[in-house]
């Protein structure tokens, strides 16, 4: 069974699918998005890709990864990206150089975003927790959802740290100014350090704060609970929404 029948057979991946290309090399790193428009024997023919992230362009014979999404998990492979040639549409054709993968399963939705922030480190390990000696630092959120996001961090943020984040667009997330954040996985994006952080809400703030500290939190950072993570929820499906309006999806 060829690559692309196994992922066929494996995921159900079919037409008018939305993917994800990553293009990630020492020198270049870009992220597009697509639609599958045919699947053939061993290769997925996709609509002219859309840059969604990054500032360089696919060239043929590029290795990327392909990445799409299904209700139980997200599934990527590595392909060869190839330009259908004279094509006017701007079809690509992807060719699988290996087995699906199943990545991860997420309970919310997340979506490319880019939007500024602030964040200080709240509580790590080192120094423990340190409201009294905040050091704000500037960021931007590559991705959200309504359990977290994933932001550019400095060297002095490690996997268990909390931050205490301020997003820019707060009041139309209908989030609190100020929320906590505990650092789950730090990745590379081109030549920053990037965090995954999960929302620390309200009942998980014993998870992670003594009950003086939790004392001693701003109350905004207390008032994220369901009403507020419903409100994101609304927001994320309202981006979406204007996405698909803008023909990204």
């Amino acid at each position: 069974m060829s690559p692309i029948n196994r992922i066929i057979k494996d995921s159900f991946v079919s037409v008018m699918d939305k993917i994800e290309i990553t293009l990630h090399d020492d020198d270049r790193e870009a992220v597009y998005i697509s639609r599958v428009e045919d699947v053939r024997d061993d290769v997925i023919v996709v609509s002219r890709p859309e840059c969604i992230s990054g500032n360089c362009q696919l060239h043929k014979n590029d290795h990327v990864i392909v990445q799409f999404n299904r209700p139980d998990s997200m599934y990527r492979f590595s392909a060869l990206f190839d330009p259908i040639p004279n094509d006017k549409d701007g079809r690509v054709i992807l060719k699988s150089l290996g087995c699906i993968e199943r990545v991860q399963r997420r309970e919310y939705v997340r979506i490319s975003k880019k939007i500024e922030l602030k964040y200080s480190l709240l509580k790590n390990r080192g120094v423990g927790f340190r409201l009294n000696a905040l050091d704000w630092c500037d960021s931007y959120t590559r991705d959200i959802s309504a359990g977290g996001v994933s932001m550019t961090i400095g060297e002095e943020v490690d996997v268990g740290d909390i931050l205490l984040v301020r997003i820019n667009d707060y009041e139309q997330m209908g989030i609190p100014r100020f929320v906590a954040s505990i650092c789950q996985r730090i990745m590379a994006y081109r030549k920053y350090r990037v965090g995954g952080m999960q929302f620390i809400d309200k009942k998980g703030l014993p998870k992670h704060f003594q009950p003086a500290e939790i004392n001693n939190l701003p109350p905004l950072v207390k008032q994220f609970n369901d009403r507020i993570r419903n409100k994101m929820i609304r927001y994320i499906f309202d981006e979406q929404v204007k996405d698909r309006r803008r023909g990204m999806f």
